[in-house]
């Protein structure tokens, strides 16, 4: 989920879409979706996490994403990753973590 609290360019949206593709790539074995939604991104990620099995929150260097990773991480219902450009995932370790999660 893309959530932004105002409407952005096409441009932005876009390249959202490309990092979530690039990611999609790299991790075939893992269902990826995609909804972008004008919101408060905190509250929205946290309440949407009861539909999923993961949140994965994109981290950038020069982001300014710390209250709502912290906020996310307090109130998610499932196991939640904080991933930047260099995070590197192994999809059986997660996928061993999702199981004992649910269990």
């Amino acid at each position: 989920m893309h959530c932004q609290p105002r409407a952005t360019s096409t441009e932005h949206r876009d390249s959202v879409f490309d990092l979530v593709a690039l990611f999609a790539a790299r991790y075939p074995a893992m269902a990826v979706q995609v909804h972008t939604l004008t919101c408060a991104p905190a509250e929205a990620l946290a309440w949407h996490s009861q539909f999923a099995s993961m949140v994965v929150i994109g981290y950038r260097e020069h982001g300014l994403g710390g209250r709502i990773y912290r906020k996310v991480l307090r109130e998610a219902a499932c196991p939640v990753v904080i991933a930047g450009p260099d995070t590197s995932l192994d999809v059986a370790l997660a996928a061993s973590a999702l199981d004992t999660a649910r269990s």
